[in-house]
């Protein structure tokens, strides 16, 4: 056998081993660490423990304390209410609707009362215990508290806050007015006007704010 015979011979087998090799590394299975480095493992967050049906754990329940006439509920997870029967514990994300003949007080553990009155909605967005929002979209609704926190009420353009005492909101959804009574303690509302310039305005007791929402103007009277 000749020397360039021997030659050829040695060329192909390392060749056929060159590619043997090199299928075996990109065909050869990766386990999870060759993907993640030591940094990015570290740093992973923590998983979160969100929960559609339920409110987080430090948020406040209420609890219905009255209710007569028709009452409509709508949970966390549903796209309409339905009657409510019998009282529940309520959280945040739910709506309450109290019918023509529709009233309900709701108790929630911060102090803080909520009277519905006959054909009024409440839509309960946050319960933190530092700072409870409501939206109130039609209806005469009372609030009364006595705690730390901050009571937030929305209705239409307007945002009613107080921490301390007893305020009425009256949404009349059909003219577009929205008036806050003071009754104990001080009202802080604020809204923006035509020019998008924020205002705000401190309502004392005895006092009532009457706000038109298309024309984003109000104007202070006396509670009679």
């Amino acid at each position: 056998m000749g020397k360039q015979t021997i030659f050829f011979i040695i060329v192909f087998l390392a060749g056929g081993i060159l590619a043997g090799g090199t299928y075996f590394f990109l065909h050869r299975p990766l386990s999870r660490s060759a993907f993640l480095s030591p940094l990015s493992q570290n740093q992973l967050p923590p998983p979160t423990a969100f929960s559609l049906e339920n409110a987080p754990r430090d948020s406040l329940r209420g609890q219905i304390a009255t209710m007569s006439g028709e009452i409509f509920w709508q949970s966390r997870t549903a796209t309409e209410p339905a009657k409510l029967l019998t009282p529940i514990i309520l959280q945040q994300g739910e709506n309450l609707i109290a019918s023509d003949g529709g009233k309900m007080v709701v108790n929630f553990p911060a102090d803080l009362t909520i009277s519905l009155t006959p054909r009024s909605q409440i839509n309960i967005i946050q319960t933190l215990p530092v700072n409870l929002v409501f939206e109130q979209p039609a209806g005469t609704i009372t609030y009364e508290a006595s705690q730390s926190g901050t009571i937030s009420v929305r209705s239409r353009r307007l945002l009613v806050n107080f921490t301390d005492g007893q305020v009425q909101v009256n949404t009349d959804s059909d003219n577009h007015v929205v008036t806050v009574g003071v009754f104990k303690g001080e009202g802080k509302l604020s809204y923006n006007d035509r020019n998008f310039t924020s205002q705000v305005v401190n309502l004392p007791a005895g006092r009532i704010f009457i706000f038109n929402d298309d024309r984003r103007t109000g104007r202070i009277s006396r509670l009679l």
